[in-house]
């Protein structure tokens, strides 16, 4: 036979009446003083507003609530925009929900991969030289592409270019080859090259929707700078040419100045950085996961499926929409020297027709072959030769 403790645990906890007490009337007063006298940009004392209903609840004849009861209701009525009334937008900032912030302690993002990512640009502290006379040209900038749940990176694309929609077009290219898709949500700043007619275009045609990160809110900001700090001291604090010295110019002499020790060209740099991030960064444990991004990106394929339907072609057609164009956008046809892209000529035998020289026509090259450029003539994409 069993024995058991049934009936011996009290309820005091719920003994008494348990319903409001509280008149409509004076829930009424209460809830106009906090909404027109608490909410506003002079910022009353919460006791400075519960004198003042006092006062009034006591000339209408209305019985007012207690003290303990008014900070109750105050606390259930501030909120984030209560907050952005009495103190400004960026006060209350810390108050919403971090659905477009992300660093390394930040939870996952949605419920699989590819759902949601982050696009966002870094210069890199690196000084790289030409390729042609060694000698040093600039720091390269990097657009990163990362998965927001498994904290991938999908990803990246080098050039000495500041950040523009054709970095972003170029890091797209990358994904797509590699994955053979792009993520569902784009969660990027407000930067122009993200409200690029470009960029726009390509993402309703992939069916991506951009997610703006908030305007005037520093957390939600340098997302690049806080996710990959790990790249700047796993991997170029390891080689020459870094510009750590450079943060303090004072103490730099010549024997350190990271242009004197710069060796590494774009493009041995970039295989390198590609083979940090799909190498190195890729198997690494990552903090608020647990377990490296390749792991959670695998875990979470396989629990979410294949999702087949949302593979995109890394066709011609894509690398067509992924193709950018010059600052103007178009160019004029010369009978006898075609079209000039970027300083350079290009020739089209559809260029000789007297019906086509003298048309201003739209244009697009490809960042990786300098040799061909493309215009779209009478309603056709033809490839110009350089």
């Amino acid at each position: 036979m069993g024995c058991g403790y049934l009936g011996l645990l009290d309820h005091t906890a719920s003994r008494g009446n348990r319903s409001p007490r509280v008149p409509d009337a004076s829930k009424e007063l209460l809830k106009e003083f906090l909404s027109t006298h608490y909410t506003a940009p002079q910022a009353k004392r919460a006791a400075s507003v519960y004198r003042m209903y006092r006062a009034e609840a006591e000339r209408q004849g209305i019985p007012p609530v207690g003290e303990r009861t008014f900070y109750r209701e105050r606390e259930a009525f501030e909120d984030s925009r209560v907050t952005a009334m009495r103190r400004g937008k960026r006060a209350a900032y810390g108050l919403d929900p971090a659905l477009a912030y992300l660093d390394q302690t930040t939870p996952r993002h949605g419920e699989r991969p590819f759902e949601r990512a982050h696009l966002d640009h870094t210069e890199m502290d690196i000084v790289l030289v030409s390729s042609v006379t060694g000698k040093p040209l600039a720091r390269p900038w990097a657009t990163f592409l990362t998965d927001a749940y498994s904290r991938r990176i999908l990803a990246c694309y080098l050039t000495f270019d500041p950040p523009s929609y054709r970095s972003t077009m170029m890091a797209f290219r990358l994904c797509v080859k590699r994955y053979g898709r792009l993520p569902q949500e784009i969660v990027v700043d407000r930067g122009p090259e993200f409200g690029s007619v470009y960029f726009e275009a390509l993402l309703t045609r992939c069916f991506v929707t951009k997610l703006d990160r908030p305007a005037q809110q520093p957390r939600f900001g340098s997302v690049i700078e806080r996710l990959f700090g790990t790249t700047n001291t796993e991997l170029l604090q390891q080689l020459r040419g870094n510009t750590q010295v450079s943060k303090v110019p004072r103490q730099m002499t010549d024997e350190v100045d990271p242009k004197r020790l710069a060796v590494w060209t774009l493009d041995a740099f970039a295989r390198r950085l590609t083979e940090y991030c799909q190498e190195v960064y890729d198997q690494m444990e990552h903090r608020a996961l647990f377990q490296s991004p390749r792991e959670a990106f695998l875990q979470g394929t396989l629990r979410a499926g294949k999702r087949a339907h949302t593979l995109i072609p890394y066709s011609e057609a894509f690398l067509i929409q992924t193709r950018p164009t010059t600052r103007l956008g178009v160019a004029k046809i010369h009978q006898s020297r075609g079209i000039t892209v970027n300083g350079l000529q290009y020739w089209h035998d559809c260029m000789r027709l007297p019906t086509v020289f003298g048309q201003t026509v739209h244009i697009r090259y490809e960042p990786y072959n300098m040799g061909f450029a493309y215009a779209y003539i009478d309603g056709f994409n033809h490839s110009a030769v350089e």
